[in-house]
């Protein structure tokens, strides 16, 4: 069976992936891409703590970006904030 949809594929090597969030639960995932061999370059986060911003650029390499860079650069967004900071 062919596959239609391959044209709207986006290379593995482009693909991007944004972090709302660089608290416990942002760092760990964080953390587990970098490990997987995820680039830091095809990961930024948002966050509005500078501390904890900082902490993600030190432990990780992960650039701290805007809401609205993150918007124009990842492929993929994952939220990791607790549901009161949304």
């Amino acid at each position: 069976m062919k596959n239609h949809d391959s044209k709207f594929r986006i290379p593995q090597s482009a693909f991007r992936i944004g972090m709302i969030g660089a608290g416990n639960m942002g760092q760990a995932l964080l953390g587990g891409l970098r490990r997987q061999g995820v680039p830091a370059s095809r990961l930024c986060v948002v966050e509005t703590n500078a501390e904890r911003a900082s902490m993600a650029l030190r432990r990780f390499a992960v650039e701290s970006v805007s809401m609205e860079r993150l918007a124009q650069r990842c492929h993929v967004v994952i939220i990791a904030v607790k549901p009161q900071d949304l």
